[in-house]
């Protein structure tokens, strides 16, 4: 008798044991599933006049001035308060360039870096779903 007991309590210890295992894994699974990494990459920028089109546009060059990656709730949209807050040095560690009238702006979070448009900007309205990288620089 005490040998079967010795072999069901072994089945049991090792079932509750695969049971375990697999709930440990799924609750780490789905709290990494909850939060996304977003990369926020300096690039150095330029204004031109593009005299075709008689605006002023955007253009990032090549040379990474600084990055950073931040992690966020799958899902969720940040307010103007917070993606202004992102401009904060305390939340990005960016690179001012040389100031020529003594100040800088800060441009706006652009996911195309070719094209940095008001329709690839990180808004209100932008569901955070998925890995990102947002590009910005800084105007001196």
């Amino acid at each position: 008798m005490n040998g079967f007991r010795s072999k069901l309590l072994l089945l049991l210890f090792t079932l509750f044991s695969i049971g375990s295992c697999s709930h440990i894994n799924s609750s780490q699974s789905s709290s990494e599933d909850d939060t996304v990494a977003i990369k926020f990459l300096q690039y150095g920028v330029d204004v031109e006049y593009r005299h075709d089109e008689g605006t002023h546009v955007l253009v990032f060059d090549d040379n990474l001035l600084a990055e950073n990656a931040l992690i966020f709730n799958k899902g969720q949209k940040l307010s103007q308060e917070e993606i202004f807050e992102l401009q904060s040095y305390k939340k990005l560690n960016y690179v001012v360039p040389p100031l020529e009238q003594g100040y800088f702006t800060f441009t706006f979070f652009y996911f195309d870096k070719d094209l940095p448009r008001s329709e690839n900007q990180l808004t209100p309205d932008t569901v955070i779903t998925d890995h990102l990288i947002y590009y910005f620089g800084i105007i001196g």
